[in-house]
């Protein structure tokens, strides 16, 4: 019969192994490394992918903030104007959060990018705004933009 072991892993590098089947019986040991979360390469590509979704949620928030100044009418609203402050703030918040280990020039051209995007495509189907062929085509070179910045920045942000 198999024993199943559980590993916990603590921050200092500490590992602790229990038997299920002397679970009283705790061994404890000192790891340098124990699985790829610890080593700083990983980390550090892990970080730099966070922040890229940090950035696509600031660029969210800033369709958000966007559409709801549309709704409040020149700040005539009282829940729209709110919503619009609170969007602003969070938007700003994780782009500045996300420039932690993103280049500026690119990290701002994306957030940008996917405000206008979707600023653009809110407008199209809450407001109905004009498509046309051209419209559409401006919108798809920026979509192409975005992947293409995104795509050729290398990894080490800073």
């Amino acid at each position: 019969m198999f024993k199943v072991i559980s590993v916990i892993v603590f921050r200092r590098g500490l590992v602790r192994k229990r038997s299920k089947a002397s679970s009283n019986k705790i061994v404890v040991r000192a790891a340098n490394c124990f699985s790829l979360a610890c080593s700083s390469r990983y980390s550090k590509r892990l970080s730099i992918f966070m922040n890229w979704i940090l950035l696509v949620v600031a660029g969210v928030f800033e369709v958000a903030w966007a559409v709801c100044m549309k709704y409040s009418c020149g700040f005539t609203k009282l829940l729209p104007s709110i919503g619009t402050v609170v969007a602003m703030g969070l938007s700003v918040l994780l782009l500045a959060l996300a420039l932690k280990s993103l280049p500026l020039g690119t990290a701002y051209a994306v957030w940008t990018g996917i405000g206008t995007l979707g600023a653009a495509v809110a407008g199209i189907i809450l407001w109905g705004e004009s498509v046309s062929f051209w419209r559409i085509l401006c919108l798809v070179m920026i979509v192409s933009g975005i992947i293409g910045l995104k795509f050729l920045t290398p990894d080490s942000g800073q």
